[in-house]
């Protein structure tokens, strides 16, 4: 006899193997294993990656150009990216001044942040006061701190000028970011392995001169194992590099085929609208008041060169009113706040064949730009001010 349970086990069982749906996966419990390989892929994705490279978001600071100065002790000192060093011939300086020492600071693509961190880091400390400290720029970068201040050299350049916290700096920058911006900013200082793709691009880069350049490859390879005497040496092979490009370009094309300058649109091909060029609404966002504030605490001597773009085929250039404005506003409030300032805009020369880009003077123009940017400014040179 079939005992009366028996039934009701088998429908049981029936019952509950019909609620499954055919076919269907059945998924194992979670193991012990399976959170230690989970465990090690989060560590694996996300936290290595965030201490790699740690020392890359936090590079030591730069003190070479303390050192600079307080080995030459200049009598005169400027500060710019490629307008400068396309434009100044130390050497010629010297000679027209009687044996007057100068030095250049530059760094292609560099703007106001990285000209602030040099007077407050290095030329402030330095204790030396040269006679004058000339920062040469284009069209509205002294209000324009957030340009080349994004990407990853950008970045590693502001950190080996920083010393510690830079507040002022940040607080300025942070205005300029919008929400995207904000977010890679927090995300690069989480994960700084991201700075490392600029030094693989340096070298790829520098690497490509290496046939092209006799004893490039030397200073390269010095300044990877990280020589002493490298960046003295590096510098004069990257002026080398530059002249081949110069010439190369030169060669390629012509001024008279570079694209002229026109009244309706910026001198960098973007559109100027009024708001944008309006000097006192962006002012307070910049850095320019601590530059000055700095410049009358500490005696620094401040001048201002504005220098100007390949003009046209008559050497004059066609500003756009926006910008005009800007520049005569800017140039009463530096002035009114104890700086020089001058604008080469109104000036022949250089004139269009002088250039080999938009606005990049050749280097056999150099001595002759010296010599001009002397006679333009006599007060400067003579100790009174004009």
């Amino acid at each position: 006899m079939i005992p009366p349970s028996t039934p009701q086990t088998m429908t049981s069982k029936v019952s509950n193997h019909s609620k499954e749906t055919p076919g269907a996966r059945k998924h194992p419990d979670v193991t012990l294993l399976d959170r230690w390989i989970l465990g090690i892929l989060v560590v694996g994705l996300l936290v290595i990656p965030a201490l790699t490279g740690r020392d890359a978001i936090h590079p030591p600071y730069d003190e070479s150009r303390l050192i600079a100065i307080r080995e030459v002790s200049p009598d005169y000192l400027f500060l710019g990216n490629s307008m400068l060093a396309s434009r100044i011939d130390h050497r010629a300086l010297s000679q027209r001044l009687g044996g007057a020492k100068s030095v250049s600071f530059t760094l292609g693509g560099v703007f106001s942040p990285h000209w602030y961190l040099w007077l407050k880091n290095d030329v402030i400390p330095s204790g030396i006061r040269p006679r004058r400290v000339f920062i040469f720029f284009r069209e509205d970068d002294l209000t324009s701190p957030y340009r080349s201040v994004s990407q990853p050299d950008d970045i590693k350049n502001l950190l080996r000028a920083s010393r510690g916290k830079e507040e002022e700096l940040e607080r300025v920058l942070a205005q300029h970011r919008d929400f995207k911006e904000a977010i890679e900013h927090i995300l690069m200082q989480i994960y700084p392995i991201q700075l490392k793709h600029s030094d693989m691009s340096w070298l790829l880069d520098s690497w490509a001169f290496v046939p092209i350049l006799p004893g490039y490859g030397k200073a390269v390879l010095a300044r990877m194992i990280g020589e002493k005497e490298t960046p003295q040496q590096y510098q004069r092979f990257l002026e080398a590099r530059r002249r081949f490009k110069e010439d190369l370009r030169y060669r390629l094309f012509k001024p008279s085929e570079l694209r002229p300058m026109n009244s309706e649109s910026g001198t960098r091909g973007v559109k100027v609208t009024e708001e944008p060029f309006n000097f006192y609404s962006r002012l307070p966002n910049s850095l320019l008041p601590e530059m000055i504030r700095l410049n009358r605490q500490h005696h620094l001597n401040l001048v201002f060169f504005m220098v100007k773009p390949r003009p046209g085929g008559d050497g004059t250039i066609q500003q756009p009113k926006a910008l005009a404005a800007y520049t005569k506003d800017l140039k009463q409030w530096l002035e009114d706040n104890g700086a020089g300032f001058y604008d080469s805009n109104p000036d022949l020369f250089p004139g269009p064949d002088d250039y080999y880009d938009q606005w990049h003077v050749r280097d056999e123009v150099k001595e002759k730009f010296t010599q001009y940017f002397i006679d333009s400014l006599p007060g400067y040179f003579n100790g009174s001010t004009p």
